[in-house]
């Protein structure tokens, strides 16, 4: 046998060998969080008949191998990476119109912009939340709840200027315990000033913006103050572009804003921590790639801050990703400030996050429920506890 031979036999053994095991892995160790796209990743979907006759399980199957075999991710970016170069050059003759990328994303400008949702799809899962939420205050209301709703792109179609129109489906339906706000966005224009152009999150500006309304509307005194804008010395490609493997091409600089806060201490998780995100490394130029989640910190299970307040309320935040960038800032407005991420609360404390038992045992007197669309409509995000 020949030396070539042998080459390429150890070669298709060692593929075949990493494809076996990591289609094995998928299924006994799946991977929780797809960091790429900040994301929960899919997983393996259970079996059942009628859900492969109606194709929903064959769709499920896919999305879980893009995220769970190795090198499947890598392998998709390339081919998807040679789409996007001749896209591109096409759009930037034109830049200034909406072009579509996918079926869910557009481009315009410079900015990766997704498609306005369909409300008929998400009514059932809108009126789902509603009710959730509406028996939570109704079982125990001896605590102030609000509801801060973010509009995005996916709340509006900027050609036509057509809206979702969620928020107010949300709002004309909830217990009037219940005190609300949304984060208003009207035409691109805006929503370019507020948001990345190649990730979903809202930018510094969006953000602060954020924060100083929730301060006013929830009347607990006058915002810390920003410094100027600052440009760092790092690059970003977000989760749009990282999810129709674009971050070769989409790339945009981040800005920030620096705020001079109280002592305070932090605990991720009941770990005793020096920060919550590595936003000082930014400041200080030691990242050349950087990302939302890196800067402001990752959608941990449960964060504490504790300002040491004591004549102040202790509040509960039960959101998203989007907080991430507002917690620390609205927690030295508290006490004691409990941020709690339902996404992986369970996976990352050992336990089912009860509610009720929650407000209970960490006497909170406020609760925040901040998030996009995406928050109001899946099950994750559900809250439990109780009768």
């Amino acid at each position: 046998m020949t030396k070539i031979k042998i080459i390429n036999i150890v070669f298709f053994v060692s593929f075949l060998l990493i494809i076996t095991i990591g289609f094995i892995k998928s299924f006994v160790f799946p991977v929780d969080i797809n960091y790429a796209e900040n994301r929960t990743a899919n997983k393996m979907p259970s079996f059942t008949f009628s859900s492969f006759l109606d194709k929903s399980y064959q769709d499920k199957y896919e999305d879980a191998l893009a995220d769970q075999i190795p090198l499947s991710s890598k392998m998709k970016k390339f081919e998807k990476t040679a789409e996007l170069i001749a896209k591109l050059a096409f759009f930037q003759m034109d830049a200034n119109e909406y072009h579509w990328i996918n079926s869910n994303l557009l481009y315009k400008d410079g900015y990766l912009i997704y498609a306005a949702r369909d409300f008929s799809k998400i009514k059932e899962q809108l009126d789902h939340k509603i009710h959730n939420l509406n028996q939570v205050v109704e079982q125990k209301s001896d605590f102030k709840a609000y509801l801060y709703y973010i509009e995005k792109d996916t709340d509006m179609d900027f050609e036509s200027g057509s809206r979702l129109n969620a928020y107010e489906y949300i709002t004309n339906r909830l217990n009037r315990k219940f005190s609300t706000k949304k984060f208003r966005i009207d035409s691109f224009d805006e929503f370019k000033n507020y948001f990345y152009k190649t990730d979903h999150h809202w930018n510094h500006k969006g953000s602060y913006r954020a924060y100083k309304e929730i301060v006013e509307w929830m009347d607990v005194g006058k915002p810390i103050l920003n410094s100027d804008e600052i440009s760092l010395q790092s690059i970003m490609s977000g989760s749009k572009a990282a999810g129709i493997g674009g971050t070769s091409l989409f790339k945009e600089q981040l800005f920030a804003y620096r705020f001079d806060m109280p002592r305070h201490d932090i605990f991720l998780n009941g770990k005793r921590e020096e920060r919550y995100g590595n936003y000082i490394d930014y400041f200080e130029n030691k990242k050349a790639i950087g990302s939302y989640s890196d800067f402001y910190g990752g959608d941990t299970g449960l964060i504490e801050f504790d300002y040491h307040q004591d004549k102040k309320d202790n509040l509960l935040i039960i959101g998203e990703s989007y907080d991430n960038a507002i917690n620390e800032l609205l927690a030295s407005h508290f006490n004691h400030t409990y941020n709690v991420d339902l996404r992986n609360y369970e996976r990352e404390n050992g336990k089912v996050f009860n509610f009720f038992q929650f407000i209970e045992e960490h006497e909170i007197d406020r609760v925040l429920l901040i998030g996009n669309i995406d928050y109001y409509v899946l099950e994750e995000f559900e809250l439990k506890g109780g009768d």
